[in-house]
């Protein structure tokens, strides 16, 4: 997730991109078998999803792969 961090640099106020990490997790996969992946909360993934139930939270959810590419797909919370 990209949120906008804003402070001020003398008179400007200076604004860039920072990304949240929401969760976290670690997974172990024989090749070609599936499974089930556990994330577990960071304090800023409680404190945003504590509200959801009246404001879903889009966020992009990042997979890599040890040497293999990296998957990013759009989710809503809700």
């Amino acid at each position: 997730m990209q949120i906008v961090v804003k402070h001020r640099k003398g008179k400007k106020t200076v604004s860039r991109k920072q990304t949240l990490v929401l969760a976290k997790g670690s997974y172990s996969l024989a090749a070609g078998q599936g499974g089930t992946l556990v994330l577990r909360l960071t304090a800023a993934g409680r404190q945003r999803l504590a509200h959801v139930k009246h404001h879903p939270l889009a966020v992009k959810l990042t997979l890599s792969v040890q040497g293999s590419k990296t998957i990013a797909k759009s989710v809503t919370a809700s």
